[in-house]
């Protein structure tokens, strides 16, 4: 089933973006490793492609150093870097353009140095990734490439599926909790890349590390293995929701090879997921919770949930998934709830 892709950023005033923008140059400034960037990029062809890194310091970025070491492979190099602008800094954004003829006579690390110098021009703007100029450099490349600020990449995703647009770029895994991202993944439009990124760097040198920060892609990739499967069901071992027809899995390894029904899992599910394998029928978050059926938590399990001592800010008419049994209640967190494919035989 297809549906319209849902472009949040569009409905955001510019007074609101310029906000998040702000605090997204604070508190995000994380540079990427070129050991990490090569490991993933190598695992590509982009021969004859026009790169366009979109949120990337020409003197600092690793992405920029890898395609400079593989400039004759491409067609072209762009990269543009958001300054922002204040009241007390006016200093637009600026970008670097270049293809292997710029570099045909380099020998050193300090020729490749002065090559780059020489061909960042400054913009107009402030390098903003949905600003006129940086969406007319998206228009001319043929894959988009960078590290966007994590706190702005569901707008820079929305961006890119906007202008239809190849790309890889690092995010936090915890995106795909959103509704735009999540019916993306369903819908088979985005899929994670190969390698997790366990660590940046960042600007006064230290190492800040990270547990669920991956590469999204739509770029083809080698499907995940098929998950091997081993567990049997047996009613007793696995609970049911409370309030969805559903059994509850919180290991991805003691998934049943021989459950036809719909099953929650955590969001890691889709380090493994393979469309031939399992249908992603939603996630327990947002619309998507009333859509699938989830039903209302009850006054039941409020009930026994506050008496055993729990916290936390419930009501009767949530639809949170929770489990009830024998007057045990506890919550659940996000689950993405999947089925398989081909009923068991």
């Amino acid at each position: 089933m297809n549906r319209t892709p849902i472009f949040e950023w569009e409905v955001w005033n510019m007074k609101n973006l310029n906000l998040l923008k702000a605090k997204a140059t604070k508190n995000d400034e994380f540079y990427t490793r070129y050991e990490d960037v090569e490991k993933e990029l190598n695992c590509y062809s982009f021969k004859d492609q026009i790169i366009y890194c979109n949120c990337d310091d020409p003197r600092k970025s690793s992405f920029v150093r890898y395609f400079i070491h593989h400039i004759q492979e491409i067609k072209m190099l762009i990269a543009t870097c958001y300054h922002r602008q204040t009241v007390f800094s006016q200093e637009p954004g600026y970008k670097l353009q270049v293809t292997a003829e710029d570099f045909k006579n380099i020998k050193t690390e300090e020729d490749i140095r002065y090559v780059i110098e020489s061909n960042i021009i400054p913009l107009e703007g402030d390098g903003d990734f949905v600003s006129k100029e940086c969406l007319s450099l998206l228009d001319m490349a043929d894959v988009v490439i960078t590290n966007p600020p994590f706190s702005l990449a569901s707008i820079y995703l929305q961006t890119l599926m906007k202008y239809q647009k190849n790309f890889l770029f690092i995010g936090n895994k915890n995106m795909v909790k959103t509704e735009f991202v999540f019916q993306e993944f369903q819908e088979n439009r985005l899929w994670f890349g190969y390698h997790d990124v366990k660590e940046f760097m960042k600007p006064d040198g230290t190492v800040q590390k990270f547990g669920n920060v991956t590469w999204f892609t739509n770029l083809e990739v080698r499907r995940k293995k098929h998950l091997v499967l081993t567990k049997n069901y047996h009613e007793g071992n696995y609970q049911k929701y409370h309030n969805f027809n559903a059994i509850n899995i919180n290991r991805l390894k003691d998934i049943p090879l021989d459950y036809d029904g719909i099953m929650g899992v955590p969001i890691t599910f889709l380090d493994y997921y393979n469309p031939e394998d399992f249908e992603l029928l939603g996630i327990s978050v947002g619309q998507h919770k009333e859509a699938l059926g989830i039903q209302k938590i009850g006054q039941e399990w409020i009930t026994a949930y506050f008496a055993q001592g729990g916290k936390g800010h419930y009501t009767a008419n949530m639809r949170n998934l929770v489990l009830l049994e024998d007057g045990v209640a506890s919550a659940v967190y996000v689950r993405i709830l999947i089925r398989r494919r081909k009923k068991y035989k």
